[in-house]
């Protein structure tokens, strides 16, 4: 999760797409876990074809030895050519 404003934020959502912010793999599994619980309880599912992980680690290259996280791919497309 980020803190904007003071506010802890964890999760954005946009349409039918949601994105996961996480500290670390742990947190994304547990993030996953109730994100699952709670589609479920409205008869939503994830689908896990679809979802993606994205990595992003300033400190550390060595992430692409991670090949998945729950039953999600881990992607290592960029997001952006630059950052400003």
């Amino acid at each position: 999760s980020i803190t904007i404003g003071g506010s802890k934020i964890s999760n954005l959502r946009f349409a039918d797409a949601t994105t996961l912010i996480a500290a670390s793999q742990e947190e994304l599994v547990a993030l996953l876990n109730v994100l699952e619980q709670h589609s479920a309880a409205y008869g939503l599912g994830i689908n896990y074809n679809k979802t993606k992980v994205n990595i992003v680690d300033r400190e550390h290259d060595n992430n692409r030895e991670i090949k998945s996280i729950g039953r999600c791919e881990v992607s290592f497309k960029a997001l952006c050519t630059s950052v400003l």
